[in-house]
Order: C-alpha cells, then sequence, then structure tokens
C-alpha cells in the first residue's frame, strides 16, 4: 500500500511540484515524516506512520500558505537531502561516499537554488524529486533505471515547464 502511496505522490511532485507550491511542500513533508518516523526513536509503522507522515504534510501544506518562500526552501532542503540519499541507491550505484556533510551539502544547494530562482529552480528539484521517489518503488523488468530515470526526469521538467508558460496569462 505504502509503495503506491509514494509512486502517486512521485508523479504528482513529477508533474505539477511547481504549479502546486503548497502540494510540493506537503509531498516533501510527507516523505520527511515517514523517514523520521521509521528512525529507532520513534519507531512507527503501518497505519501510526501514515498518520505521523500525513501531520507532517498537514502542517507543511498550511504553513505554506502563510510563509510560502520560507517553506518552499525548506522543503527544497529537505528534497535536495532526499534526491542525495535515495537517488544514487535507486540507480544501483554505490552510496558509500554519501556522508552527512554530502547531504548537507545537496540540500544547501537545493534551497539556495529555489531561494534564487524559484520556479525554474523548483521545477528542476520537484522534477528531481519525483522521478527519485517513482524510481525507487517501480521496477520495469526491461528498462534500466537509469533510462527511466532520464525518461521521467525529462518529461518532469518539459511537463511542468509546459505548465508553468500555458498558465501565464497573454498580455494585449
Amino acid at each position: 500500500m505504502l509503495n503506491a502511496i509514494f509512486i502517486v505522490l512521485g508523479f504528482v511532485i513529477l508533474i505539477i511540484g511547481n504549479q502546486l507550491p503548497w502540494l510540493f511542500v506537503a509531498s516533501v513533508g510527507f516523505i520527511a515524516g515517514y523517514i523520521l518516523g521509521q528512525q529507532p526513536l520513534i519507531g512507527l509503522s503501518g497505519i501510526p506512520l501514515i498518520m505521523f507522515s500525513s501531520g507532517f504534510a498537514l502542517i507543511g501544506g498550511l504553513l505554506v500558505i502563510y510563509i510560502k518562500r520560507i517553506m518552499l526552501v525548506l522543503a527544497g532542503f529537505l528534497a535536495g537531502v532526499y534526491i542525495c540519499q535515495y537517488l544514487p541507491p535507486a540507480l544501483g550505484w554505490t552510496s558509500e561516499w554519501i556522508t552527512w556533510y554530502v547531504l548537507l551539502i545537496a540540500g544547501l544547494i537545493a534551497a539556495v537554488l529555489i531561494f534564487i530562482w524559484q520556479s525554474l529552480a523548483l521545477i528542476f528539484v520537484s522534477s528531481l524529486a519525483g522521478t527519485t521517489l517513482v524510481i525507487q518503488y517501480i521496477q520495469i523488468v526491461r528498462i534500466p533505471q537509469v533510462l527511466l530515470f532520464v525518461i521521467l526526469f525529462a518529461f518532469g521538467i518539459t511537463a511542468q515547464w509546459l505548465l508553468l508558460q500555458y498558465s501565464r496569462p497573454e498580455g494585449d
């Protein structure tokens, strides 16, 4: 059941992460809550873990209404950490080089990009995060994970770019 939730969440972030920033922040909050809830100190599983994660998503989704830029930067930081932590193993690459300071640098890069370039960086980061989430839980036998990553990432960038272009009002 959780795999289906993460796959749907990944496709939602992949396609409309920039169009609905509250949904991007809520999705990243759900993922962060899920990862945090599994830690030994908290040790949740099953329905309590889903409720805990949903609480993070709800708080993030509501806070983005009032402090949008801060929440987008925070979600960008968490998404950058998530991408750096989970993308290499999902592609079958070695992950022993991933340490806490590499994760910190990846999170800071994503946060700074979103702070400076907002929409364009949000398209890039949300496409990467959505693609990472999807390929982490989908295994297609005849398609290598790297190729699936490239296809989904290109699709996410293209879809969000087109949505950004066609959502702008036309001038007179």
